[in-house]
């Protein structure tokens, strides 16, 4: 039974992740070098960096 569930997770995970790219939202972890994460409106969004 744990399998199922864990199988069932995993779609479900993978679904989501590929729902939020196709709206335009960052999915990644740290970004990129000159770049910065940012909020807009309800999405995470890349924006360069001033800074580098």
């Amino acid at each position: 039974m744990n399998d199922i569930y864990a199988k069932d997770f995993s779609k479900k995970a993978k679904l989501h992740l590929k729902q939020r790219r196709e709206e335009g939202s960052y999915v990644g972890d740290p970004p990129p070098h000159g770049y910065q994460a940012q909020w807009n409106e309800k999405k995470h969004v890349l924006a360069p960096d001033e800074n580098t």
